[in-house]
């Protein structure tokens, strides 16, 4: 549903302009909302990331990465989500799974000092010492940026 506060801009998709649409907040920003043939809104990939959250902290660990691989579904590069799914494979004790989540997380933002810190602890669980320190290196320079 468009509020007062939105206004409806072009279809992104030609073929379906019934399935997606661009809303415009008035102040400029835009959200990509998902709309279903019914025409109810489907979440939007923040939305998922909250879920995944609020799963992940009842301590349901897989309702927590269904929901936030579909925040990846909307945005491959979100890097809050491939964060999250790492820290949730961790918990589930999938390191090997979480390490390909915090690499991917460092490919997307190289210069993120947190993302480098993720994977050495990740690296350090896995007896990866190395690597860890290697990681923790690269983050320290950073954080001197």
């Amino acid at each position: 549903m468009i509020g007062n506060s939105c206004q409806q801009t072009q279809p992104i998709c030609s073929r379906f302009p019934y399935l997606f649409q661009i809303y415009r907040n008035l102040n400029g920003n835009e959200n990509v909302v998902v709309i279903n043939i019914s025409g109810t809104s489907i979440m939007t990939k923040n939305e998922h990331l909250n879920q995944g959250f609020k799963h992940f902290a009842a301590g349901d660990y897989e309702s927590a990465i269904k929901a936030l691989k579909a925040a990846l579904e909307l945005d491959p590069q979100f890097d809050l989500a491939l964060n999250a799914l790492a820290e949730v494979y961790n918990k589930k004790g999938a390191i090997d799974t979480a390490i390909e989540y915090a690499l991917r997380l460092v490919e997307i933002n190289p210069e993120d000092p947190l993302a480098h810190t993720a994977l050495s602890r990740l690296y350090v669980q896995k007896g990866m010492i190395r690597e860890a320190e290697n990681e923790m290196a690269i983050s320290n320079q950073l954080n001197l940026k």
